[in-house]
């Protein structure tokens, strides 16, 4: 397999093909094979061929960089994705959003750590910076209080109406 000359330090050299032996365009030098390493070692003696060999590679990472970006872009535009969504949506609702799911439409508690969902509400979690963990026991801790505040509130009213006990829809 031949060896990769991506390197702009082969520029400064030509190769012999027949003696594999490199010669440095500058001075009289000759280097045995054309190993990448050994070129710049000898070039560093060449301050300003090898500060300028530095410039040419970094230039050339940058293109490359860019060109990466291009097509990340171009994937983008045709699969029609958006990188970032912005939602305004606050810890109390996500919360009163788990616990109707559980009550109020049935679900599992296990579906709470179910990794679809978590791989939809880490993002949304993480976005609003809140150190809450919101799992399957956070959310039975949650419906538990709810209902105490149900049964308190229904508590009250039914005393008030001297013990006719009604639940509102």
């Amino acid at each position: 397999m031949a060896r990769h000359t991506h390197n702009s330090v082969y520029g400064y050299f030509t190769h012999g093909e027949v003696l594999k032996k490199s010669k440095c365009k500058s001075c009289v030098s000759t280097l045995t094979g054309k190993h990448g390493k050994n070129l710049k070692r000898h070039l560093s003696n060449h301050i300003e061929l090898y500060q300028e060999m530095q410039l040419k590679n970094v230039e050339k990472k940058k293109s490359a960089a860019t060109k990466k970006m291009s097509i990340l872009e171009g994937h983008e535009k045709l699969f029609q994705l958006n990188p970032d969504i912005k939602v305004k949506i606050g810890m109390k609702t996500i919360i009163n959003a788990y616990v109707e799911l559980v009550t109020v439409n049935g679900r599992p508690y296990t579906m709470l750590n179910d990794t679809g969902l978590r791989k939809i509400i880490d993002p949304v979690l993480k976005g609003i910076n809140k150190k809450k963990c919101i799992n399957s026991n956070s959310i039975k801790k949650y419906v538990c209080e709810e209902s105490i505040s149900i049964k308190r509130k229904h508590k009250c009213r039914s005393s008030n109406k001297s013990q006719t006990c009604f639940f509102e829809t």
